[in-house]
């Protein structure tokens, strides 16, 4: 039995120089050598993990793939909000522009209106002040001729009262001292 389990390390020992060598329960650790066994990737994804099979490597390849993709349509979104911001401040732009127009037109009618106005106010404060003349002068002369009036009432009065004075005295006279 000894020779045949001899033999058998043997033969393992032989054929094991064209196999990667690992570790063995019929052979001791010391006779075993390692080889490093080289690795080229052909992808331009390296994997961290080398254990990782080909579909994991080419689902994680797709997913960056749509990462990139999602990269791609964030910036068309933000180029799109971009150009919509734009858009709005432009039009916000020309609504301004169009009201500037606008009030300064509106006022620029408000200021011929008032022009309207204020002369519309002087020519009637003008007619009004003619006509106040006007009645004050009328007044004025009727007043003046209501004094001349009662003036030459008060002369009538006057000169019959001294007539009548003037006629009682003689009157008087002729009684007491007699007619002549």
């Amino acid at each position: 039995m000894a020779t045949i389990s001899f033999a058998k390390s043997a033969a393992v020992m032989n054929i094991s120089g064209s196999f990667p060598q690992t570790p063995s329960i019929y052979t001791s650790p010391s006779s075993v050598s390692f080889r490093k066994v080289s690795r080229v990737g052909f992808s331009s994804y390296s994997s961290f993990n080398p254990n990782q099979d080909r579909n994991t490597v080419a689902k994680e390849m797709k997913c960056r793939a749509s990462e990139d993709s999602l990269v791609g349509q964030a910036g068309e979104k933000l180029d799109e909000g971009v150009a919509k911001a734009t858009e709005l401040a432009d039009s916000a732009k020309a609504k301004a522009t169009e009201d500037i127009e606008t009030t300064s037109t509106k006022s620029g009618e408000l200021q011929a209106d008032a022009k309207d106005i204020a002369g519309s106010l002087k020519d009637n404060i003008a007619e009004g002040t003619e006509k106040a003349t006007e009645s004050a002068s009328k007044f004025g002369e009727q007043a003046k001729e209501s004094v001349l009036d009662a003036g030459e009432k008060a002369k009538e009065n006057a000169t019959t009262a001294w007539e009548a004075t003037k006629d009682a005295a003689q009157n008087i006279k002729d009684a007491v001292v007699g007619k002549e």
